[in-house]
């Protein structure tokens, strides 16, 4: 569902008294959900206050509720022609290429949109911050989901929606929760002989995918010979021993 923010009075207060009448009307039939008549009130508006870009984004909003994808990334493209310095259009454009999973032009619409909104609102740059999470955490790059919901709270600290996010999938390791939690501890133990092994490489990351499958296989062969007889032990010790437990072993990875 896109995303609209009600606040036409703290960052327009100089409409005329019409216009502001006509917003809250159309803001009314949006928010119940009458979403044929909002782009019928919206397509007279826009002829009427050309220069309204509140009426463009509630046109999108509504053609989207209606699964008219199409017409919704129309609207908001005249929109971005015709405001090219507004924040909340980027945000909607990066709402309707999720829908088309389009997500290198989501990515760059929230970033566009986190670039353009002026610093005083925390509240919608966290929030571009937080959707950019959510963007990575699909495209399955959970690390950095993870920092761009830390950086969503470092910018505004009451996103609920980035915390629970956070919460939500980080593991009590502070990694990336796994799809199921019973390997958490196993890929804990991947990640920390992965990082031993590229320490004595001297680099930073595989150089081949057999590279890869070689490695981790030999990490897997010590999960399963050295640590998953006593995986019992790994619901009563503290993480942080679990952590230099699995630190212990030095692998020869020859």
């Amino acid at each position: 569902m896109s995303k609209y923010k009600n606040n036409i009075h703290e960052l327009y207060p100089f409409f005329q008294k019409a216009e502001m009448d006509m917003l809250a009307k159309i803001n009314k039939l949006l928010m119940d959900g009458n979403y044929k008549k909002v782009i019928e009130e919206t397509e007279k508006a826009i002829i009427k206050y050309p220069g309204n870009r509140f009426f463009y984004i509630m046109k999108s909003i509504a053609h989207s509720q209606i699964n008219q994808k199409e017409e919704a990334l129309m609207t908001l493209k005249q929109a971005e022609e015709k405001f090219p310095t507004d924040y909340e259009i980027p945000f909607q454009l990066a709402k309707i290429f999720e829908d088309y999973r389009d997500y290198p032009n989501a990515e760059i619409h929230y970033r566009k949109s986190y670039d353009l909104t002026p610093k005083k609102y925390k509240d919608a740059r966290s929030d571009c911050l937080n959707d950019l999470g959510a963007l990575f955490w699909e495209l399955n790059l959970r690390d950095t989901a993870l920092e761009y919901w830390e950086l969503a709270i470092k910018e505004y600290p009451k996103n609920k929606k980035a915390k629970d996010n956070l919460k939500n999938c980080t593991n009590k390791y502070g990694e990336p929760v796994s799809a199921n939690k019973l390997f958490d501890d196993m890929y804990h133990f991947q990640i920390i002989q992965t990082q031993k092994y590229f320490k004595i490489k001297n680099k930073t990351e595989f150089s081949s995918e057999e590279e890869a499958n070689k490695i981790i296989r030999i990490i897997n062969e010590t999960w399963n010979k050295h640590i998953a007889p006593e995986k019992d032990k790994l619901d009563t010790i503290p993480v942080d021993e679990i952590t230099k437990w699995f630190k212990s072993f030095d692998l020869n990875f020859l």
